[in-house]
């Protein structure tokens, strides 16, 4: 099995991660853990997170705290596999691109690739031919997987299987395409977690990016996939993963219905800007993490 070797370590996080990771957990309360009454979510099913990618030292937290919050589902369900989807960065694939790689992060420590899902993802019937290519160019030098890895090993102290999926092109027919995709592959198993990594707003001033990036949170708790892209797009929001986040909205959509399960709301763990690390309020990036 080919492996894919870490390229962002010491750029994005150090080779030493678990002394900053456990720095930052430091930072973060119990009561920021626990206080939120998460039973809604817990005692039916948590789906998926939506997670930032930056350097850890940005956006750590706000990642850190959405997977304390969903530790205990994980491990009391026997999560196994993490159905990693991140923007393609650098458009190198076409589509949707699929990696059969396993995945080494540093300590030596390889994610094995759950092939299994990789092989139905790409065959499945509905899909015009190469729609979703496996394409090892969109994830050689994409940074946008790779940072969530060590972060599941930190909270977790295990490695878990991964399916590594980029979107290049952010489409609302290619979210909705890769939606349906998942659900018809994932929708009879229940040992799964679906990642959206992305950023929000990029660039802007601390306020402006607020501004800008709450006027999608209610779609992200009502679970609209639809409105929730369309509100991307209407407001100029230069979010990363924003088509990472709308698929795993809709394929919340499709699972929940076809389990006859309805009313349950995502839950914002966090949202911050690159502002209150850096102290730059000129130029920030915006940081969210839900768990859906």
């Amino acid at each position: 099995m080919k492996v894919r070797n870490p390229i962002v370590v010491n750029k994005f996080y150090p080779e030493s991660y678990m002394e900053l990771l456990n720095d930052i957990s430091k930072s973060i309360s119990k009561e920021e853990i626990y206080s939120d009454n998460l039973d809604n979510n817990i005692n039916e099913k948590i789906l998926g997170l939506v997670l930032p990618h930056a350097g850890y030292i940005y956006s750590g937290k706000t990642a850190l705290k959405a997977l304390f919050k969903a530790k205990n589902f994980i491990k009391n369900n026997n999560i196994d596999t993490l159905i990693l989807i991140g923007p393609d960065h650098y458009g190198y694939g076409k589509n949707i691109s699929v990696d059969d790689r396993n995945y080494l992060i540093p300590k030596n420590l390889i994610f094995q690739t759950n092939t299994e899902i990789v092989k139905d993802i790409q065959n499945t019937k509905e899909i015009k031919k190469n729609y979703i290519e496996l394409n090892y160019e969109a994830f050689d030098y994409e940074h946008s997987l790779e940072v969530i890895l060590p972060l599941f090993y930190f909270i977790f102290n295990k490695t878990f299987k991964i399916v590594p999926i980029t979107i290049t092109k952010q489409t609302l027919n290619n979210c909705l395409t890769l939606a349906n995709v998942l659900f018809n592959v994932l929708k009879d198993r229940e040992d799964f977690l679906v990642i959206a990594s992305s950023d929000m707003s990029h660039y802007l001033s601390h306020k402006q990016a607020i501004a800008k990036d709450s006027k999608v949170f209610n779609y992200i708790v009502q679970n609209d996939s639809i409105g929730f892209y369309r509100a991307v797009i209407d407001n100029e929001i230069n979010s990363c993963g924003f088509g990472c986040i709308t698929t795993l909205l809709e394929f919340k959509k499709l699972f929940y219905s076809y389990r006859n399960i309805y009313g349950i709301e995502n839950k914002i763990v966090e949202y911050e800007t690159s502002a209150h690390y850096s102290k730059d309020y000129d130029f920030v990036v915006g940081y969210l993490s839900v768990i859906v």
